[in-house]
């Protein structure tokens, strides 16, 4: 049945989502395989379970639930993901550390990805060739079943996962690179997220019901335990009014700050 796709892109357009032509066009390539120019030339036939699906996405983006957990898929560096709601939808912002450690052109024997989620930053080490092998960990049991995943349909063989809960557990292994995007967003800041995060994406992944710099103490902490000689630490920050105060546990390493592709500070790496 040749269908018209304005009225579906109104619907979106009437709730504030902006982009929602792009939205409409995604998702009927990732759904059902149409080209992308059979779309836009509007060449395109739905039958009824697919005029079904796709006015089920409507619904659910009407609800603001995140486009990438409708199609259950995220772009991170130049691959697709897989995600759910048991973990952060992976952002721009963070592939700034993988671009990093491959304009740095170093090769590391072991990698830890902490507060894994998705598992996309192990993953990248590995499909990059970054580390050689990957440890990935994550309080999550949920989260760690997405990562898993993912780990599965790109066959990699030197990224293992298992679940430990960081703040309270020890790992008991040194690693040379760590890499972390951890939960660091306030108690006083959470509230003042938009509802479309807020109310999908796992608060747990998102803020430590702290200050948001849980995490980065207790790396502080545990540096010499977890951290070879030589090694490097890369974690991502949120808002900047936090450099400071990050700086300052650090203050007793070699450190050095990087900016994201929208020129915010984004990443401090820590040198041992």
């Amino acid at each position: 049945m040749l269908i018209s796709l304005d009225n579906y892109k109104n619907q979106l357009l009437e709730v504030g989502i902006k982009n929602a032509k792009n939205e409409i066009h995604w998702f009927l390539e990732k759904k059902f395989g149409f080209l992308k120019e059979n779309i836009i030339f509007k060449k395109i036939s739905l039958d009824d379970k697919q005029i079904e699906i796709l006015a089920d996405f409507i619904d659910r983006r009407i609800q603001k639930e995140p486009f990438q957990y409708i199609l259950n898929c995220a772009p991170f560096c130049d691959i697709d993901i897989y995600v759910n709601n048991h973990v952060l939808i992976p952002r721009p912002e963070t592939e700034t550390i993988i671009n990093l450690l491959i304009k740095q052109n170093k090769r590391f024997s072991s990698a830890l990805d902490l507060c894994c989620g998705s598992g996309n930053l192990a993953m990248m080490l590995s499909l990059k060739n970054i580390a050689k092998n990957i440890t990935a960990i994550d309080i999550s049991n949920n989260a760690l079943k997405v990562s898993k995943k993912n780990f599965k349909n790109f066959k990699l063989q030197n990224v293992h996962s298992f679940q430990l809960d960081f703040m309270n557990q020890k790992i008991n292994k040194k690693f040379d690179l760590i890499v972390c995007n951890p939960p660091y967003i306030s108690n006083e800041e959470y509230s003042l997220l938009t509802s479309h995060v807020k109310d999908f994406e796992p608060r747990k992944a998102l803020t430590d019901e702290k200050d948001g710099l849980s995490f980065y103490k207790k790396i502080h902490q545990e540096i010499d335990d977890i951290v070879n000689p030589n090694g490097t630490i890369l974690l991502e920050i949120g808002l900047e009014k936090h450099k400071p105060l990050i700086e300052s546990l650090f203050n007793n390493h070699k450190y050095k700050w990087h900016k994201d592709l929208n020129n915010n500070y984004r990443i401090i790496q820590i040198f041992k």
